[in-house]
């Protein structure tokens, strides 16, 4: 699924890839190269389970660090020097079997939890505003390691 719009006066284009998360690389590896888009003006936002609850992480680089969508996207671009925030979902304890963690990323939040995940999803609509408007720098030092 793919969005165009205006932030200002920058042109941006969201993009929902529709492959399962595994395969995301692919979907994005099509669009970046159909639309030739330069990796450092790429923005991948992604759930992460290893991050605690409300947690935003952002990073101009990086491994997967486990996880299955960014390792897909690492693996198809050839690269991990693309920009990601990672929005954290997980609980205590992290889970360590594929077949629990897969439970628990299709499994619906508790009301109490939608209430943080609400306030997580402003986070990270600031944190993409302000990268846009006013630098990933400027947002990485504004946003990075927020526990919302």
């Amino acid at each position: 699924m793919i969005g165009s719009g205006m932030i200002g006066s920058k042109k941006i284009t969201l993009v929902k890839p529709l492959t399962y998360m595994n395969n995301s690389g692919t979907a994005v590896r099509e669009i970046t190269e159909s639309l030739d888009i330069n990796l450092c003006q790429l923005l991948v936002i992604t759930d992460d389970f290893n991050l605690p609850l409300g947690k935003i992480r952002l990073r101009k680089r990086g491994s997967s660090g486990g996880h299955n969508g960014l390792y897909s996207i690492i693996y198809h671009l050839s690269t991990e020097e693309f920009p990601r925030l990672r929005c954290g979902i997980g609980v205590e304890p992290v889970l360590e079997e594929k077949s629990k963690a897969s439970d628990f990323v299709l499994s619906c939040f508790t009301s109490n939890e939608m209430k943080i995940v609400q306030r997580l999803v402003l986070a990270a609509q600031e944190v993409v505003l302000t990268a846009v408007t006013e630098g990933f720098k400027t947002a990485s030092n504004r946003y990075n390691n927020i526990q919302v």
